[in-house]
């Protein structure tokens, strides 16, 4: 008997799985579960000007006598995809005081609160982290220079470093 309805379990299984996170989508795009079952919002075309400007962001530390010091993302990171770098980077590495965020949904106007998780004892831990990854690329380990540099790209394909400071954040570690 249960061999029979094996196919209408699956299905109603699959539809449970893949609805939840379909249907958060639907409330409002600040609700969507990580990592994604939907296909990525906001995909669109880049539009080909005759100068394109990109920002990237860089880590910096101060080597021993003192001179500025662009660290490896790959080495920084170690263990954990490049990829996720920018993510990291946005947050300060989980070392910025976020507030609590509330929002009403699009569709419902669901009223919700959203709570950082982080506590003091996971910044201290993150702080040690750093410290550690700061060290082993020969650096001072007391501060991070996070960096937003400009690349210039002209239609010719020379790209360039822009000189204009984009955005300049430093992270005390002590």
């Amino acid at each position: 008997m249960i061999s029979r309805f094996k196919n209408i379990v699956l299905f109603l299984f699959l539809i449970l799985i893949l609805g939840i996170p379909y249907l958060s989508r639907l409330l409002d795009y600040r609700l969507e579960m990580f990592p994604s079952i939907v296909l990525p919002f906001g995909s669109n075309k880049a539009k080909v000007q005759d100068i394109t400007h990109l920002s990237i962001n860089a880590i910096y530390g101060y080597t021993k006598d003192g001179s500025l010091k662009e660290l490896d993302k790959s080495e920084f990171l170690q263990n954990i995809r490049v990829g996720y770098f920018d993510n990291l980077y946005n947050k300060r590495f989980g070392l910025r005081a976020s507030n609590p965020t509330t929002f009403k949904t699009n569709r419902l106007g669901i009223t919700i609160n959203l709570q950082s998780k982080i506590s003091e004892q996971d910044k201290e831990r993150t702080k040690e982290w750093i410290r550690e990854k700061l060290s082993n690329q020969g650096c001072v380990d007391s501060m991070l220079i996070l960096k937003k540099k400009e690349i210039v790209i002209p239609k010719n394909g020379q790209y360039y470093e822009s000189n204009n400071l984009v955005h300049d954040t430093i992270i005390s570690l002590y």
